[in-house]
């Protein structure tokens, strides 16, 4: 067949009821019974040109079920010049369901979701644009030009529309903006139609499936590595100098190492105000701890926490909030406390606390959907784990282990008199304000009202102020120890 020939007339047979009720495996078949066959005359040209199959389905459905026919239409529309194989046919119209995810990426998912607050918002904004740009492309293909939507018509998350539209998003431009379920059991919202028992085959409309969005983000292309080489960096030179304090230990009892003590204060890595013009000191630190569970707390938050958000935003956005952390706790030591010394990842372990509490509190709209969630949870162990997952949770929980910290930090400050220099606890809250500060900004996935704009741009200010600050404090401040070189 050439390319000038016309499409014939694509058959629905083989099925005499509604495609909509049917489960996902006969959903599968009939695409391949129903369209298979008008993809081989074309095989020998590289597929069906998009722009006259999407002529097509323009003004016939062929009996796809609506959202399906909507990204269609939209795949079809921004490929208007190409070809589209079957695969590639079968592969848009073929969504991937919650079910269809191995054990391992449904507790990948789920951790995302709970270490990156915005992550669902986003998601869901990405589905309500898709939707208008679908009746963008098909005022476009009708020739009316009054059908255009931009995206200063996406609706609010919670109340679910825009404009007037019904439960399929028909309407004057309306579109749905349903946050979606959390990846592991979907809680956000009740079952379409009937309610099924167990064991029972869903429905291709009753199914849940996976938003584009989420998958994209489980691919993560390059993967996040930068979380990782630090951890296993700290955790290699703490074991060089364990082993050198252990070595020592008999001469010096009282820097013996234990969960809270064991300083290697002949290390040429920790800060040292007395030491400013050392410069790679501000920034080394972080590599040399204090103790193990100072060790094992900062790099369990960077690890974990870390890793889950380097997954999410990339690698580079991570990686620059973590230095700006580590930075901001060697000056705010210098500032605040300069007869002590700088030590530990503290700053680069709570700029990421710092930046997860303040989206979730900016992203207020997740968590009422986690309320909901468990709300509608249907027996106690979904209950229980919603609420495991929940903002609420996150930010108690979080607050603790801080509190934790944050005294184990106080101890080592005030309460070891014998031990040869005290390290700092200035790094904690230095880090932390600076991931309210910078992690606002650099880690939310949209600005779009005004008030997020002046947001940014007032975090931003208030964050470059305090830098500058301190860094000329460190340079003309007249009452700093006497400096060793």
């Amino acid at each position: 067949m050439t390319e000038e020939e016309p499409l014939d007339q694509l058959p629905i047979t083989g099925y005499d009821y509604s495609v909509g009720s049917l489960t996902e495996e006969e959903y599968r078949q009939w695409i391949e019974h129903t369209f298979l066959h008008m993809f081989q005359s074309y095989d020998q040209i590289g597929g069906i040109p998009c722009r006259e199959l999407l002529n097509r389905f323009q003004y016939r459905g062929y009996g796809l079920p609506q959202d399906r026919r909507k990204d269609l239409m939209l795949y079809l529309d921004a490929n208007r010049d190409g070809r589209i194989t079957y695969e590639q046919f079968r592969a848009v119209l073929v969504h991937k369901r919650y079910l269809d995810l191995s054990p391992y990426q449904r507790v990948a998912l789920c951790a995302l979701l709970a270490a990156n607050p915005g992550l669902r918002l986003a998601a869901a904004r990405a589905r309500a644009i898709k939707h208008l740009q679908m009746l963008d492309a098909i005022g476009r293909g009708a020739g009316d030009d009054d059908k255009v939507i931009t995206s200063e018509k996406l609706p609010n998350a919670i109340t679910g529309y825009a404009g007037n539209c019904d439960d399929d998003g028909n309407g004057d431009g309306g579109a749905m903006f349903r946050l979606e379920p959390d990846g592991v059991w979907p809680t956000s919202r009740a079952r379409l139609g009937r309610r099924c028992q167990p064991g029972e085959a869903l429905t291709i409309m009753e199914e849940e499936y996976i938003p584009e969005f989420y998958l994209k983000v489980l691919k993560c292309l390059p993967p996040p590595i930068f979380c990782s080489v630090v951890v296993l960096v700290q955790l290699a030179v703490f074991i060089y100098y364990a082993v050198e304090l252990n070595r020592r230990a008999e001469a010096e009892p009282a820097n013996a190492l234990t969960w809270s003590s064991g300083f290697p204060y002949f290390s040429p890595l920790f800060f040292d105000p007395r030491r400013r013009r050392e410069v790679w000191r501000f920034f080394t630190y972080f590599l040399v701890h204090q103790g193990i569970w100072h060790v094992i707390f900062n790099s369990l938050v960077t690890l974990l926490l870390g890793s889950l958000m380097e997954w999410a935003q990339g690698t580079w956005r991570v990686a620059v909030l973590y230095f700006l952390g580590v930075l901001a706790g060697s000056l705010a030591t210098s500032v605040w406390d300069p007869r002590t010394i700088g030590i530990g990842a503290s700053g680069g372990a709570y700029v990421l606390l710092g930046a997860h509490l303040a989206l979730t509190v900016v992203h207020w709209e997740e968590m009422k959907h986690d309320f909901f969630a468990v709300a509608r949870a249907s027996t106690a162990a979904k209950r229980a784990m919603a609420v495991a997952v929940s903002g609420i949770f996150r930010v108690c929980l979080i607050l603790l282990l801080c509190a934790v910290d944050f005294g184990i930090a106080l101890y080592e400050r005030y309460g070891l008199p014998d031990a040869p220099l005290h390290a700092s606890y200035s790094p904690i809250p230095a880090g932390l304000m600076t991931g309210v500060l910078v992690g606002v900004p650099l880690l939310r996935y949209f600005h779009e009202r005004p008030w997020e704009r002046i947001e940014f741009w007032a975090c931003f200010g208030v964050c470059f102020a305090l830098f500058i600050f301190t860094i000329f404090w460190n340079i003309f401040w007249p009452g700093y120890p006497t400096q060793k070189i």
